[in-house]
């Protein structure tokens, strides 16, 4: 037996061929055992899933966002023009994208846990690249809305879905800087969008400059889907591409650090009772949409923001490219920190008060005659409004490691917190154009809200974790903690919080 095999048990054949009817008790048995694990063997594996899982994923919600973002660069090509909009229909428009997120969203999740995110992330993908492409053909404001309407039903698990699928491939303290890459590409879609929209508002055609933007990003969301119907495994312990040695270290990555059992069977009657088990999971809901809205301002109504400095539609699209890529740039370095210091608060407490601070500016300055202000305040909306969402969804994905009740609060709380893209469309009023001050003051003010409430759950976890350490007469942290340990969750007597 080489040095980076399993010593498994002589009763008990534990791998990632196929998990028995005794999954629960093989997985327990095969983390506690002394495993010697070379470092290079693991550090190969990670190699491979950072070059062939995540930049695919990445690219894929690359797509999704410049598909939900777009509206913003429409807008200032005049799609409510050319579609008849009247009133507040472009707000409608923006908001009816969010229903089906909520509605659908914790259904998608427990169709990606029961089937493989494999086969539903690329079916996913496929769906919403097309619905927007047939937006390119809508005349009126009812088919735009139609359209709308679907996408939000194929993109509702999407991003829930890629939180849960990651944490199957990686170990709790490699998810934050993973999860940062990924929701960067959030970022980078904004800027990239900027870029897109500002090449097809340039082509003389015979339709608008929208309707190009909408075909090219729509073509290429399609194919990103394409692709991953090939490219995904259904985990890590079958993934294709490693050797039969590299998948029983990378099934023992999982037990140790990840899972209580590995590719467990999911029973929804037991995972749903997440809902109840874990103190925190009305908070975690409530961070969600408290980050929610200053996050979606940034992201649906930026070009309306800058557009307040007084350039025309090309240059303020072009605008808003830097301020975005700065942002993926903040928050890949604050999510691998995150991940290096093994704390998740204080840092999205970092990302929530550098946006607040944006938005307090914005509100209180005059952009016209303080354009360099103003712009630098734009950077720091972008540079913080991305960090949050991901280390929230490592937080409460760290402190679950069951994977049914992983699926469920992932889906439910991602769910929840799109509703504050309900409020985020709502508040920036076209009677407010075009300063948007009470936009701006509630986004601030939800910002606020998010890091009281964030540093409470801290200090509480904290407090919950010396209390143990002084009850049991040992100090433990949450890392040095195997999952296989934690089969009874939150009532485990191991059980500490990360925060």
């Amino acid at each position: 037996m080489t040095d980076y095999e399993l010593k498994k048990s002589p009763t008990t054949d534990v791998g990632p061929a196929g998990i028995s009817d005794d999954e629960k008790q093989s997985t327990i048995e095969t983390a506690n055992l002394a495993v010697s694990v070379d470092r290079e063997i693991e550090k190969r594996i990670l190699r491979k899933f950072d070059l062939r899982i995540l930049p695919l994923l990445t690219f894929m919600y690359l797509c999704s966002s410049m598909d939900l973002s777009n509206l913003g660069n429409a807008k200032s090509d005049n799609i409510e023009g050319d579609l008849h909009m009247k009133g507040n229909q472009y707000n409608i428009l923006l908001s009816i994208w969010y229903i089906p997120i909520v509605l659908f969203g914790p259904p998608m999740n427990i169709l990606t846990k029961k089937y493989g995110a494999a086969l539903v992330l690329p079916i996913a993908i496929f769906g919403f690249g097309s619905f927007l492409m047939f937006g390119a053909a809508t005349k009126n404001w009812g088919g735009i809305m139609t359209t709308r309407w679907f996408l939000g039903v194929f993109e509702s698990g999407f991003y829930p879905a890629v939180i849960f699928y990651l944490t199957l491939f990686y170990k709790r303290t490699e998810l934050a800087g993973r999860l940062g890459a990924f929701f960067a590409a959030g970022a980078i879609a904004n800027g990239f969008t900027g870029l897109i929209a500002y090449g097809c508002f340039q082509i003389k055609g015979d339709i608008h400059g929208w309707q190009y933007l909408f075909l090219i990003e729509g073509a290429v969301t399609i194919l990103s889907g394409v692709v991953a119907i090939i490219v995904l495994p259904h985990s890590a312990a079958r993934a294709k591409f490693l050797t039969p040695e590299e998948k029983e270290v990378a099934y023992t990555r999982m037990a140790r650090d990840s899972s209580s059992v590995v590719d467990s069977k999911f029973v929804f009657k037991d995972a749903i009772k997440i809902c109840t088990e874990d103190k925190f999971f009305f908070a975690y809901m409530m961070v969600g949409i408290s980050n929610g809205v200053p996050l979606f301002s940034v992201s649906t109504f930026l070009v309306q923001i800058v557009q307040r400095l007084g350039y025309g539609t090309v240059k303020t699209n072009l605008l808003t490219v830097a301020p975005n890529v700065v942002g993926a740039v903040s928050l890949v370095i604050v999510a691998n920190s995150s991940d290096y210091f093994r704390n998740r608060a204080l840092h999205i407490v970092a990302g929530l008060s550098c946006t607040m601070i944006g938005f307090i500016i914005l509100a209180s300055v005059d952009v016209v005659t303080n354009k360099g202000v103003a712009y630098f305040a734009c950077f720091l909306l972008c540079a913080g409004c991305s960090v949050p969402s991901p280390l929230l969804a490592t937080w409460y994905n760290n402190n679950t490691p069951d994977e049914g009740k992983r699926a469920i609060i992932t889906s439910i709380i991602e769910a929840v917190a799109t509703l504050s893209g309900l409020i985020s469309s709502n508040i920036f009023r076209p009677q407010d154009a075009p300063n948007y001050i009470p936009a701006l003051a509630i986004s601030a003010a939800f910002g606020g809200f998010a890091i009281v409430l964030v540093t409470s759950m801290h200090l509480y976890m904290r407090w919950f974790n010396a209390k143990k350490d002084r009850e049991q007469g040992v100090k433990l942290r949450a890392e040095d903690v195997s999952t296989a340990d934690l089969t009874d969750g939150f009532k485990s007597e191991k059980f500490r919080y990360m925060y």
